[in-house]
């Protein structure tokens, strides 16, 4: 798929300032009330470097960052109780599971884990109707059904891809600090692109005539 070109030549072009976001990400998300308004400033941030809005320079991006978090506050409060309810349903079968090695247990964290990607993709596309459309959380939440209902192969897909980014920190934990969370913000958006018809590939040419001068 194109998307997936684009979007690994972006992560080479910006990843210094994906890298930062990410972190600063992490440490917004800590006290765990605060992880939506992490996420929804992390899609204004990705968004305007995605669109070429953003101003260049990483420290500026930061300011905009965590300035972004304080406007979002309240309105990822939402996002929050809803992440960490799913989390800890999962992370309590595990433990319930890995303790007794009851198979029913078992299977329900691993279902519970299969729920936790599909929610961050479909998090992922609701908070890029709502962040980008300026539209309320209802009317995201019922276009990003709408769009998961109207092409359901490629929906997989994209949970698949996520996925496996995810899992890969498996192998270098390291990764899911430094880029998994700004990595996955900037997929959405090219994948999203695609899906809407349009060329990702545009926004590469704005990286070749820098690299002109």
């Amino acid at each position: 798929m194109l998307s997936i070109k684009v979007w690994l030549k972006l992560l080479y072009y910006e990843m210094a300032s994906l890298i930062l976001l990410s972190i600063a990400f992490w440490v917004v998300s800590a006290p765990v009330v605060t992880f939506g308004a992490a996420v929804l400033a992390m899609f204004d941030i990705v968004r305007g470097i995605y669109d070429g809005d953003e101003p260049r320079g990483e420290r500026r991006r930061l300011r905009r960052f965590f300035s972004s978090v304080k406007v979002h506050l309240a309105d990822g409060l939402i996002l929050s109780l809803l992440i960490t309810f799913v989390v800890i349903n999962t992370a309590w079968y595990f433990s319930i599971a890995l303790s007794g090695a009851n198979i029913r247990f078992i299977v329900g964290g691993l279902l519970g884990l299969y729920a936790l990607f599909l929610l961050a993709v479909f998090i992922c596309r609701t908070v890029n109707f709502h962040v980008v459309r300026n539209v309320d959380w209802w009317t995201s939440l019922r276009s990003a059904a709408s769009t998961w209902a109207a092409q359901p192969t490629l929906t997989v897909l994209q949970v698949t891809i996520v996925t496996i980014a995810v899992l890969v920190t498996v192998l270098i934990p390291l990764a899911l600090v430094l880029i998994i969370p700004a990595a996955i913000t900037l997929f959405e958006f090219v994948y999203y692109d695609e899906l809407a018809g349009n060329n990702p590939q545009v926004v590469l040419t704005r990286y070749v005539r820098q690299n002109d001068f």
